[in-house]
């Protein structure tokens, strides 16, 4: 894959989702070839190519029989260089786009899930808001800010990770083909102001009329993807929520039959991470989720046994053993020392690590970044009879959103 810096970071202000627009595009063969053609040449060589952006970057990847190293790294050179900027397939994209929106605007989960980071890092602010942005913007796109945003990208910074059985030699060869794309970094990623925690603490219900689940996202910001506390923080969060093992599920899932599922986590990325709970819960237990939640987010550090301890750790040890064992987690591998400047060793000494964290660990991460009563509680459900019930819970306090996360009167 080539991966370059910014991804919607560069989306440039009121036209958020433009890059995930280009991404879209670029999905759709190139500036030579048709959707069809490009579908068939990357057939025939038994390949896979596809282009996506996160919040921080834009990647172009492939998949390729070492044999077709070449030919395969040929086309990827082929749509990155020469999009397929043509007015019908944009047209396309974009309607699809502005579907895919739409759909998202009557799915809970979803609408928990952008209401939470809106609330956690601020109106405005870039990683607050959807990759592929919002109706109005999209709309509002035409083919010159994908153009320009594709100039910006190429002069972004960009790494390039491969894995698999290929001559080196060979390899170099070819991908210095993509290299060459990249012009000198010249485009500086625009830098986002540290959210001001201005929501901590408050709860916020947003009403699916008639719904007979309720959607719970729970959680805060805590550190950058390059902080010193990132393992500790992940090993802390394992057995609250790091699986089907994890205390939420066993007590939400197993326990009381209130959900099918319920995790925590502690998400990806070089700017502040946030941490989050979430569940989607039968409705009439909405508010007997919220109370187990909060206790046991208020006590897990102080509860952490040593067993507990040696149990996680043999748990995320044994994973590891199979973790890498796909070229897809090898080229991962390189994209993490790349991104965050990590030792090329850096698994066996989170290893390391990981055998002397305790339970004192634990509760200095629950303590220090993930306290309870500044988290942010979201619930997605009915208004009509799960209103009241929050509203006994969070004490009266609750602000009422809409679907689109801002606050209705």
């Amino acid at each position: 894959d080539i991966t370059f810096e910014g991804g919607a970071l560069l989306d440039p202000d009121g036209k958020e989702g433009v890059g995930a627009l280009l991404a879209s595009l670029m999905n759709e063969g190139s500036a030579t070839q048709t959707p069809a053609q490009m579908e068939q040449a990357i057939g025939l060589l038994g390949s896979g190519i596809s282009a996506s952006v996160g919040t921080e970057e834009f990647t172009i990847s492939g998949t390729t029989l070492s044999r077709n190293l070449n030919a395969t790294v040929d086309l990827l050179v082929e749509i990155l260089s020469q999009p397929r900027f043509v007015e019908e397939d944009f047209a396309r994209v974009k309607s699809a786009t502005l579907t895919q929106l739409e759909g998202r605007n009557a799915n809970p989960t979803a609408i928990a899930s952008n209401a939470f980071n809106k609330l956690l890092y601020g109106e405005g602010h870039r990683r607050g808001t959807s990759t592929l942005g919002t109706a109005d913007t999209v709309e509002g796109a035409v083919m010159a800010d994908l153009e320009a945003y594709h100039q910006a990208m190429l002069g972004a910074g960009a790494r390039v990770h491969i894995a698999g059985a290929f001559d080196e030699g060979e390899a170099a060869v070819s991908l210095n083909k993509l290299a060459a794309l990249v012009r000198s970094v010249d485009v500086t990623v625009p830098d986002q102001p540290t959210p001001d925690a201005s929501n901590a603490g408050k709860v916020f219900f947003i009403d699916v009329p008639g719904s007979k689940q309720s959607v719970l996202y729970i959680g805060k910001l805590t550190v950058p993807g390059d902080h010193p506390d990132v393992n500790r923080l992940e090993f802390a969060n394992e057995k609250l929520g790091g699986g089907i093992s994890g205390d939420l599920a066993q007590t939400l899932r197993i326990e009381k039959g209130y959900t099918y599922g319920a995790y925590s986590r502690i998400s990806g990325g070089e700017a502040i991470r946030p941490f989050s709970a979430s569940s989607s819960v039968r409705a009439n237990a909405t508010a007997a989720s919220l109370e187990i939640i909060r206790d046991m987010l208020s006590t897990h550090g102080e509860t952490y046994t040593e067993d507990d301890a040696e149990t996680m750790r043999s748990k995320l040890i044994k994973e590891t053993t199979r973790a890498y064992e796909s070229l897809g987690a090898k080229r991962g591998i390189l994209r993490t020392i790349s991104k965050y400047d990590r030792n090329l060793d850096y698994i066996e000494r989170d290893q390391r690590a990981l055998l002397e964290y305790g339970p004192s660990d634990v509760a200095e991460m629950f303590e220090t970044w993930l306290v309870e009563d500044e988290m942010v509680y979201v619930i997605v459900g009915d208004g009509a009879t799960q209103l009241e019930p929050v509203r006994a819970f969070a004490g009266g306090e609750v602000t009422v959103l809409d679907i689109y996360g801002d606050a209705v009167e």
